[in-house]
């Protein structure tokens, strides 16, 4: 039987699955290269989900299989820019093509606010992540770099 996976805008009742993937997706990045840095940015409340979804400003889309929600992505438009703040797939549902389904939800919504440019980050070493969005036609614009003083 072959797995029915989507991604779709959150609704109310997926926000507790999305702020439990938000908290496997902070423990899965915090002790990476960059990690830390991107948490500190970008900081993750216990019950992010919440804010994001009633903020007018961001977009909160949902990637589901066979109905569960087991990924999501969440991104802002500002002056003509896109930016694509988390996405995240739990990782027992890999590679079926959630990333893509979500990815390509997120492209969309972009348009259709009229932007004019995508923007994102992947850490540093995470070559899965840059990869994926090279396949895109999304290429590194813009490296950090940074030491401790």
């Amino acid at each position: 039987m072959k797995l029915l996976v989507q991604a779709r805008p959150a609704k109310p009742e997926d926000l507790e699955s999305v702020n439990s993937l938000a908290r496997e997706m902070v423990g899965a990045i915090q002790n990476k290269r960059g990690g830390a840095a991107l948490l500190a940015s970008q900081p993750i409340e216990s019950n992010a989900a919440q804010g994001w979804y009633s903020s007018g400003d961001a977009s909160l889309v949902v990637a589901t299989a066979d109905s569960e929600v087991v990924g999501f992505a969440l991104g802002t438009a500002s002056l003509e820019v896109f930016s694509l703040h988390w996405i995240f797939i739990h990782n027992a549902a890999r590679r079926v093509g959630l990333g893509s389904a979500l990815l390509d939800s997120i492209l969309n919504q972009a348009e259709r606010q009229g932007c004019k440019r995508f923007d994102s980050v992947a850490l540093p070493g995470d070559a899965r992540t840059k990869n994926f969005f090279e396949s895109y036609g999304i290429k590194a614009r813009l490296l950090t770099v940074s030491r401790e003083l």
